[in-house]
């Protein structure tokens, strides 16, 4: 029969009874740049460009031409649906039927939502593109 000495009784010391453990390894993980072509990575893409924007450390020629083609859709279709709104308003005023006018609001009512997101957007960028100019001098 072998002698096991794993078993048999030992004198252990002080420094015998102490066990280091080596604390947690975190995987060092920069800032991933997800996949655009899936739906929820295209929306993280989406976010992420417009906390950058909002964050004033966008370039001037990108915000300028963000006023440019975003800013000038943006008021030309706010003013056509504040425009097709008061023609509507006129013309329920004429007209009872409140189904219609329903239904010729609420599209209006969405392009108004979309167009004041952008502008608010572009609005909120420029400001702390400014605000951020002004710390820095």
């Amino acid at each position: 029969m072998t002698k096991n000495n794993f078993f048999q009784p030992q004198e252990f010391t002080e420094d015998k009874l102490r066990v280091e453990i080596p604390p947690e390894t975190s995987l060092i993980q920069g800032d991933r740049v997800p996949n655009g072509y899936d739906p929820m990575g295209q929306v993280y893409l989406e976010g992420r460009a417009y906390r950058g924007f909002g964050g004033g450390s966008t370039p001037w020629w990108v915000i300028i031409s963000g006023w440019m083609i975003f800013g000038s859709f943006s008021f030309l279709t706010l003013g056509v649906a504040l425009e097709a709104i008061k023609d509507l308003l006129v013309q329920k005023s004429t007209s009872g039927d409140l189904l219609a006018s329903f239904f010729g609001y609420f599209p209006l009512i969405i392009a108004i939502i979309i167009s004041g997101s952008i502008l608010f957007i572009l609005w909120k960028g420029t400001k702390a593109k400014l605000a951020r100019k002004r710390r820095n001098r």
